[in-house]
């Protein structure tokens, strides 16, 4: 899958593998607002180089390096507790 973000798929349990919600590259300065929905993940492929804000914070890093990072949970409490990245899919 491309950098974007999904919808969590029930049917096979998997995170990612959902209806795609919005996919592109990004480029510096441009900026994305997530829809409030539950269920819906972010797959980005330089997780250093993006400022995610909730409830119009900037969060905690999801790197310190440029590497890639699958099924972060954009839920606003979760993202600002460090809790919204989840290490393997089907969590």
């Amino acid at each position: 899958k491309k950098d974007g973000l999904y919808r969590y798929d029930e049917q096979e349990g998997d995170i990612g593998d959902g209806e795609v919600v919005f996919e592109t590259i990004l480029e510096p300065g441009d900026s994305y607002r997530v829809p409030g929905d539950s269920g819906i993940y972010l797959t980005i492929g330089n997780a250093q180089a993006i400022d995610i804000l909730a409830d119009e914070e900037v969060v905690k890093p999801l790197s310190p390096r440029a590497i890639s990072r699958f099924n972060i949970e954009m839920d606003a409490e979760k993202l600002k507790s460090g809790t919204a990245y989840v290490r393997t899919r089907g969590q």
